[in-house]
C-alpha cells in the first residue's frame, strides 16, 4: 500500500483546488453563461422559427408525394452570418462580463463559490484582496473566448481543461496567464 499522497498547497500553505471541484464548477459556470447569452439572444434566433416551419412544411409535402429524399436545410438559411456572428458577439460579451466581474468583485464566480473555490495570485492563497482588472481580464479573455468560439479552438479549450492534471500547482493555462490559482476555501 503506498502512502497517501500530501496534499498540494500554495507557498502560503492553503489547499489547491482539486481538478475534479475544478471541472464541476467550469461546467455549471458554462451552462450559466450558455443561458444568459442564450436569452440575449432570443430576438436573432426567433427568426429561425418560419423557416423551420416552411422546412417541415416542405418535409410533409414531399412525403405525402412520395419523393424519394426530403428535402434539404442548409444551415445559413436558418440563421445569416451576421446572426451567426452576432451569436458569437453575444456570448463572448456575456462571458467576458460574467467571469471578470466576478472575480473582480467576488474572487470566484457563483459556481467556484458553491464548490468552495477562490481564485487567488498564484502562491498567494490567504490573498483576500480584489484582483485586479488586467488579472480578471486575461484570465477571463483566455479561459471563455476558446469556449465561445469552440469549432476554431476546441483543442485548446480542452488542453486548456486538463492542463491542471500534469501541472505541479494545478494551474491551467488561463492560470498561467493571469498568474493565478484556484484554492479550496472550504
Amino acid at each position: 500500500m503506498q502512502p497517501a499522497r500530501p496534499p498540494a498547497l500554495t507557498a502560503d500553505g492553503v489547499p489547491i483546488a482539486g481538478w475534479g471541484w475544478r471541472f464541476l464548477a467550469g461546467i455549471i459556470d458554462v451552462i450559466i453563461v450558455t443561458i444568459i447569452a442564450d436569452i440575449a439572444s432570443i430576438p436573432i434566433l426567433i427568426k429561425m422559427g418560419p423557416v423551420i416551419r416552411q422546412y417541415f412544411r416542405a418535409v410533409v409535402e414531399a412525403a405525402q408525394r412520395g419523393a424519394q429524399a426530403p428535402p434539404t436545410l442548409n444551415p445559413a438559411q436558418l440563421l445569416s452570418t451576421n446572426d451567426q456572428m452576432l451569436i458569437t458577439i453575444i456570448s463572448l460579451a456575456v462571458g467576458v462580463l460574467y467571469f471578470s466581474l466576478f472575480w473582480r468583485l467576488k474572487g470566484a464566480t457563483p459556481a467556484q463559490l458553491l464548490c468552495g473555490l477562490r481564485v487567488v495570485p498564484a502562491d498567494h492563497g490567504h490573498n483576500t484582496d480584489l484582483l485586479p482588472w488586467h488579472i480578471v481580464m486575461v484570465r477571463a479573455l483566455t479561459w471563455w473566448v476558446p469556449i465561445a468560439v469552440s469549432n476554431v479552438l476546441l483543442l485548446f479549450t480542452l488542453v486548456n481543461v486538463l492542463f491542471p492534471l500534469g501541472n505541479v500547482k494545478r494551474q491551467a493555462i488561463h492560470d498561467l496567464a493571469a498568474r493565478t490559482q484556484i484554492v479550496k476555501i472550504r
